[in-house]
């Protein structure tokens, strides 16, 4: 069973700013390239806007800003430093894409376009989407930076690093990894709270079907007959996780979950494990080179972007980050928004 895994920062604060650089205010130069304020002030509202829809009331909120970490610095200048983190983000991207001539092409400038058509259309009009763009602390000149770098990232990523790629990650890369710090498991999940009135009679219904996995009748008939955990269906080989329980989607299961599959020999089946989601019996399934060059196509995106971001976190530390006093002086509780 799985966790959404949600962002410690931000919920999207990454890929605003395009090299480029525009017009207006600037926080100073990246590769003595502009950094516009009204950009990084967008990332900021929209970082803000992170807190307030992950449990932080505005009192909480500014009380966090204030506070300081074990190396003395405050809330407010972690949110400023991950905010220009994402914009030096977009300055590595576009030396990548240079590096590797790789530019957006006519049709990817015609996708652009059909995607914005489509926001227009699902917010009712133009004004409408950038009413909300607005309400969001964004321009429509932000969303159309953050929609073209997301695509040269897309592209960058595919190029050098994916399938055929410049630095392609090797099948050998792949196996090794995935067969050294994963894991592939089915259950049987029989959903069960802990303060509900049926908790006994759940209970004694994991316990049957536990019995007669340990009698020894066949453990997919008795997911398709007794599994409650639809998730089963959608991935019927099983879960893929590595020992912290994160998936190749970037999910995450449960740890008593994933602490009982990683204990399991292969082939073997657990006793019951109780989760917050009920009971399970989980069965331990090879991982091994045959399984993986089966299904190879679907895991190259997540080692891609994985290679793309070791790539990425070097580009960025050889880029010449310069602030001026003005960003010195934005302050993050400006952009609590307003009731």
């Amino acid at each position: 069973m799985k966790n959404s895994k949600v962002l410690a920062l931000i919920l999207s604060c990454a890929l605003l700013i395009t090299v480029a650089g525009c017009g207006g205010a600037s926080y100073g130069t990246i590769n003595d390239m502009s950094i516009d304020a009204d950009i990084y002030n967008a990332a900021a509202s929209n970082a803000v806007m992170g807190y307030m829809s992950n449990g932080y009331d505005e009192q909480s909120f500014r009380d966090m800003l204030t506070q300081e970490d074990e190396n003395g610095v405050t809330g407010a200048q972690a949110i400023k430093d991950y905010c220009l983190d994402s914009v030096k983000q977009i300055y590595a991207v576009d030396v990548m894409a240079k590096e590797h001539n790789i530019t957006l092409t006519d049709a990817d400038e015609k996708t652009l376009e059909e995607n914005k058509a489509s926001y227009f259309e699902s917010s009712g009009s133009r004004a409408d989407f950038v009413k909300s763009l607005k309400d969001s602390g964004f321009t429509e000149e932000a969303f159309d930076k953050l929609q073209r770098t997301s695509l040269l990232q897309q592209k960058v990523t595919t190029a050098i690093f994916g399938k055929g790629g410049a630095h392609e990650v090797s099948e050998a890369e792949i196996i090794s990894d995935m067969t050294g710090n994963f894991v592939r498991v089915v259950h049987i999940l029989v959903q069960a709270q802990a303060n509900s009135a049926d908790f006994a009679e759940k209970k004694a219904k994991a316990e049957g079907a536990l019995a007669r996995v340990n009698a020894g009748e066949d453990f997919n008939a008795l997911i398709a007959e007794l599994n409650e955990d639809p998730g089963m269906t959608s991935q019927p080989d099983g879960y893929l996780f590595d020992n912290q329980g994160y998936t190749l989607d970037g999910s995450q299961m449960v740890s008593e979950f994933t602490d009982a599959a990683w204990k399991l020999a292969v082939g073997q089946n657990s006793g019951l494990v109780q989760t917050d989601y009920g009971f399970h019996i989980i069965k331990r399934l090879p991982l091994d080179e045959a399984y993986i060059k089966a299904n190879m196509d679907s895991y190259y995106s997540y080692y891609a972007g994985m290679a793309f971001s070791m790539e990425l976190s070097q580009v960025i530390a050889e880029l010449d980050v310069k602030t001026n006093a003005k960003y010195d002086k934005v302050d993050i509780a400006s952009f609590i928004p307003k009731a």
